[in-house]
């Protein structure tokens, strides 16, 4: 991640590829181009994260049965070493509200 977005490139190409993950909205409206939106079903990772119950529904939506799984709340680890400043720093200010 770290050589991704401190790699010597323009702005637009140097953070794309990892920022642009972070706008849902934009593969949220790929999807809907091809499939209306009752045949889509969207679980939003933050309240999956606090709450691994909400699989439930997208079980649910699928039409399967519950099964249970043992899943853990997904990426609950620590960090083997802090986020630099400068990275800290580019992502705070790219992902801050307008």
């Amino acid at each position: 991640m770290h050589a991704e977005l401190t790699a010597p490139q323009e702005f637009s190409t140097r953070y794309g590829g990892l920022l642009a993950r972070g706008y849902y909205i934009d593969q949220v409206a790929h999807l809907l181009k091809y499939y209306p939106s009752a045949r889509a079903h969207v679980i939003v990772f933050e309240d999956w994260s606090h709450e691994p119950s909400k699989l439930d529904d997208l079980v649910d939506f699928l039409g399967l049965a519950r099964t249970p799984l043992g899943l853990e709340a997904p990426h609950r680890r620590s960090y083997t070493e802090p986020l630099d400043l400068e990275m800290r720093i580019v992502l705070h200010e790219h992902f801050r509200p307008l």
